[in-house]
């Protein structure tokens, strides 16, 4: 018969540890999410996405952060998550960047033309 310790311990290590009792390799497809992330993350930088979005951008560099501290608990199904927000995440700044450049362009655009109406 179990003691309550002995119970107590196989409860908490079934319970407390699945990451480490259940660890998957990545894969090479979850290895393509995080070099396509870090392509979006170049991307957004080069389209000013730092100077219009950089919440979004903050937050890809978080999530890229977060998929390599998942690798090394070798978490497939939370490197697979972070690396897919990291890239909607750069996406996103992109988006806001181009966006951003558009409004700023708008803006001189519109500047002239008061000045020539004058």
């Amino acid at each position: 018969m179990m003691t309550a310790r002995a119970w107590i311990f196989s409860l908490l290590l079934t319970a407390g540890m699945p990451g480490l009792l259940w660890a998957q390799d990545i894969g090479p497809a979850q290895e393509q999410e995080l070099r396509d992330a870090r392509s979006a993350i170049e991307l957004a930088r080069k389209r000013q996405a730092e100077k219009f979005g950089s919440v979004p951008m903050q937050s890809a560099l978080d999530s890229i952060q977060a998929a390599e501290d998942s690798r090394k608990l070798k978490s497939a199904e939370k490197f697979s998550r972070n690396a897919r927000l990291a890239r909607a995440y750069a996406e996103l700044s992109q988006a806001l960047g181009e966006l951003g450049a558009e409004v700023q362009s708008l803006n001189e655009t519109n500047g002239s033309l008061q000045k020539a109406r004058s």
